[in-house]
């Protein structure tokens, strides 16, 4: 799959100071290996977890854009009766801000009636002519909005044959407070990555589609480590690693 659910990288930091006082030299180690091992489960579960929570929130949007490029109206190709539809379909699903039906070639009307080429969108060629029966874009911000969106789509079928489809803008504001709503302890926080290490959510908005972690050369050691592990190689992982002079524990789980 290459559509951005498998491009997605939760991920979730907490700064951890043991505090152990007059413990025993001995004690303190058990102590220290018996926290260790309750964060690493605590923290990979907890992305896990929120992992699968955004993963099925994506694939229901790819399930509605396919009920909805299949619907008799849509393959029937009446454009008045299609905008009609899809205008109906906003008002069932608020989550969708607009839907785009286009043809094979790229040429698209939007239920607001706008008109416009995106032959060359990702969204398009990934459903026309890269066999996807559905695809999610990755994110963007609005110009009219200035929110994150991303579009999903899917192929309509005339006959056997792909004929256009449907593109559906969604804004994420689910899948952003998801990723905030992250909680552990008192310091523990959650982010969420795409592919090439662009920051989608973080509780920092300043970040927010501006900081690029795996482009930045000060974010070195164990942190680089498990953000490539978990974009690059797509594995769920646990890291400890410092910062800033703070040492601090990351679990992380692709979407």
């Amino acid at each position: 799959m290459n559509s951005i659910r498998a491009r997605l990288l939760v991920v979730m930091v907490l700064l951890v100071t043991l505090s152990l006082g007059i413990l025993s030299v001995i004690n303190y180690w058990k102590s220290k290996e018996i926290l260790m091992r309750e964060i690493e489960a605590t923290m990979s579960e907890k992305s896990g977890d929120k992992a699968g929570e955004i993963s099925a929130w994506f694939a229901e949007r790819q399930a509605e854009l396919k009920v909805i490029a299949r619907s008799p109206v849509v393959i029937a190709g009446n454009e008045e009766a299609i905008i009609a539809y899809l205008n109906e379909e906003i008002k069932k699903n608020p989550v969708y801000n607009n839907f785009l039906y286009f043809d094979v070639n790229g040429n698209a009307v939007a239920a607001n009636r706008a008109r416009s080429s995106v032959g060359d969108r990702d969204y398009v060629k990934q459903v026309v002519a890269g066999g996807k029966t559905s695809f999610v874009n990755d994110p963007y911000v609005a110009r009219t909005t200035g929110k994150t969106v991303t579009t999903v789509s899917a192929p309509i079928l005339r006959d056997g044959k792909i004929v256009g489809g449907i593109g559906g803008s969604v804004e994420l504001d689910t899948v952003i407070k998801m990723v905030s709503d992250i909680k552990l302890g008192k310091t523990g926080y959650g982010f969420m990555l795409q592919g090439d290490g662009l920051t989608i959510a973080h509780p920092d908005a300043k970040h927010v589609m501006k900081t690029n972690l795996l482009k930045d050369e000060k974010i070195q050691g164990g942190l680089r480590k498990g953000l490539e592990a978990g974009v690059v190689k797509k594995t769920a992982g646990f890291n400890e690693y410092e910062f800033a002079g703070e040492k601090k524990f990351m679990s992380y789980a692709p979407v």
